[in-house]
């Protein structure tokens, strides 16, 4: 079954575009010009990722954010703009965006974040679908969630201390979380082996690296 992606964007270069990489993909592509067009469609059409201009006709795409994740929940949207923004970038992932990239984006990179945010989105689903494991566990969803989005972001392995200081987490508290999400099959583990004392344990996502 083919990879359903909606596009949410006023260019029709960008969206004939991403519709030619989409085929070669083997994606199925529907593309509109509005927010308005794109919660149309979603009526109809389960997308699988949704990809968000952020300059669009009568509504932007950082407004439309919250309306989009209600009309199409736990879908992952990947903004694309031209804004090289930081500030902007932070503002899409404050209100859940999966990724953020810069126009123009060449065919490698886009099937490189789309498949990568649908792995994560897989990923983050099937942490969702254990709750009650880890309600016996005294795990919080929260926390599980900010742990993968963190793994999500980073471009290789990483230690134990770098998500508890980025997380403002407790070590013990993150290695308790990692391991369960090593158990789940989630993250994988490699061990880095320095010159003294013990190797240590290093996380990332699992099909990322």
């Amino acid at each position: 079954m083919p990879v359903h992606i909606l596009v949410i964007d006023d260019d029709e270069n960008i969206c004939f575009t991403i519709g030619a990489i989409g085929a070669y993909a083997g994606w199925l592509v529907k593309a509109c010009a509005d927010v308005a067009g794109g919660l149309r469609i979603l009526r109809d059409f389960r997308a699988d990722l949704i990809l968000l201009d952020y300059h669009l006709p009568f509504q932007n795409g950082l407004a439309a954010l919250p309306e989009i994740h209600r009309a199409a929940p736990d879908v992952p949207v990947v903004v694309l703009t031209v804004e090289e923004d930081q500030t902007l970038a932070e503002q899409f992932h404050r209100q859940g965006a999966a990724d953020y990239a810069l126009k123009p984006i060449k065919a490698p990179d886009l099937i490189s974040r789309v498949n990568l945010n649908l792995e994560v989105a897989r990923l983050k689903q099937k942490v969702q679908s254990s709750v009650k494991p880890y309600v016996e566990k005294g795990m919080n969803q929260e926390t599980l969630d900010l742990l993968v989005a963190f793994a999500r972001t980073r471009p290789s392995f990483f230690a134990i201390d770098e998500a508890a200081q980025a997380l403002h987490l407790g070590y013990s508290t993150t290695h308790r979380y990692l391991s369960y999400l090593e158990q789940s099959g989630v993250l994988h583990v490699r061990y880095n082996y320095g010159k003294q004392g013990r190797p240590r344990k290093e996380y990332a996502l699992v099909g990322k690296n």
